[in-house]
């Protein structure tokens, strides 16, 4: 916390016009501060820190009471069944993209490269066919399951 004889002085231009601000007292949650000599009493809203690392779910377990099996809360995403979907088999960080929209790939062929857990992994077509779509750029991190790409026969 700052006191009266530790003030700081900061010069702030907004809109072409100059303020001289001395920061008079800091606390946890205010600060007084005189502008252009006129004393305020301010708030300070402290701004939440951005989560930069993947949150992983799980959805709620559901058990039907008619056929005794659990389901989940939301029906399976359908797109990841489709052939030609190129999906992550874990989660991991996009390192390079070695084809485009549009071409042609056969089966076994290296699509990307894939960093997980401190390693290299190639990621592989599972599909002859045409490029139709890539849902994922370098420095992408994705998790186990996401839907990297599409190949259309």
């Amino acid at each position: 916390m700052l006191s009266g004889g530790n003030m700081k002085e900061y010069s702030f231009v907004i809109n072409d016009n100059q303020y001289t601000v001395d920061l008079i007292s800091v606390g946890e949650l205010t600060a007084k501060v005189k502008v252009n000599n006129m004393e305020y009493d301010v708030e300070i809203i402290r701004k939440q820190d951005e989560i930069k690392t993947p949150v992983i779910s799980k959805k709620a377990v559901i058990m039907d009471a008619a056929s005794k099996h659990p389901m989940t809360d939301a029906p399976a995403n359908l797109e990841s069944k489709l052939p030609g979907s190129i999906q992550s088999p874990l989660p991991g960080l996009i390192t390079k993209i070695m084809v485009s929209v549009g071409d042609k790939v056969k089966v076994g062929q290296v699509l990307l490269i894939m960093e997980a857990m401190k390693m290299d992994n190639e990621i592989q077509s599972t599909t002859t066919g045409t490029v139709s779509e890539i849902k994922i750029k370098v420095d992408d991190h994705v998790l186990e399951g996401d839907i990297l790409m599409k190949v259309s026969p």
